[in-house]
Formats: C-alpha cells, structure tokens, sequence
C-alpha cells in the first residue's frame, strides 16, 4: 500500500473526527493495521468508483466514509 495514499486517508480520517464529538478520541493504530484496513476498503471504494482511491471522490461520499471508518 501506497504510504503517502496512507497518511492522507489517516489525515482525512482525523479531520472528520476533529468536527465531531469524537475529537477527543485517537483513532492512532499501527501502520499495519492500517494498510489492511485500506487495502479492504479498495474493493468498497471500487463499488463506487473505479481506480484507486481518490480522497476528493471520498470526501464527497459520505457512505465510502462509513465504511473506511468501519474497516
């Protein structure tokens, strides 16, 4: 898994969270773990779209966001 697509989706992740009552909470995990999580994701993601995931088409498709932060 790409390490700059990584931590552009924990980035991402983080300023979702920021605007919610869950700011106070860290969603930190080893990068491991994450890159499986993103690595599952990109058969939800390929549901949607084709490709990659492309973080402008995932900040405006608040079900893709459901389910990144489930995985």
């Amino acid at each position: 898994m790409n390490s700059t697509l990584t931590q552009q989706i924990q980035s991402t992740i983080n300023l979702w969270k920021n605007a919610t009552y869950l700011r106070g909470y860290s969603f930190a995990c080893e990068e491991k773990l994450l890159s499986q999580a993103i690595e599952t994701f990109q058969t939800d993601y390929n549901r949607w779209f084709e490709g990659n995931i492309d973080i402008d088409k995932l900040n405006i498709t608040p079900q893709l966001q459901a389910v990144l932060c489930y995985r």
